[in-house]
């Protein structure tokens, strides 16, 4: 790949997980953001993708927003959840909560995706 083509992408590293899926791909579990991070913030929205095992760059056209700060909140914290792959049916489910910014309003969530044979989110 031609150096000067990469995008840089911005990853808040307050939490992250990294996963082998059953299908021997590996996927990458946080948050994204558009500009450059403060500190860890902000920690939305919640992103899944797929990682590329040669190089270990997450594949953008795989990437998939599972959750984000929605227009009627004034900011959202998604950034204390638990990542695993169901067996029985191959999905990723993450559990967490959408805390508001002050962490005083918690909603509890689980968040279902369906992996495919070699169809990944966004594929």
């Amino acid at each position: 790949m031609d150096v000067r083509r990469r995008q840089a992408l911005l990853l808040a590293v307050e939490y992250v997980t990294a996963l082998k899926h059953s299908t021997d791909r590996y996927l990458w579990i946080g948050n994204m953001s558009n500009t450059n991070c403060q500190g860890n913030s902000p920690r939305y929205p919640l992103v899944i993708g797929e990682v590329d095992p040669k190089d270990l760059r997450l594949i953008k056209s795989t990437l998939l927003v599972v959750d984000t700060k929605r227009p009627d909140e004034s900011g959202v914290n998604l950034s204390h959840w638990w990542g695993f792959e169901d067996r029985p049916t191959r999905d990723i489910v993450i559990v967490g909560a959408r805390y508001s910014l002050d962490y005083n309003v918690t909603r509890p969530v689980v968040y279902r995706i369906a992996v495919g044979p070699r169809a990944v989110f966004g594929k």
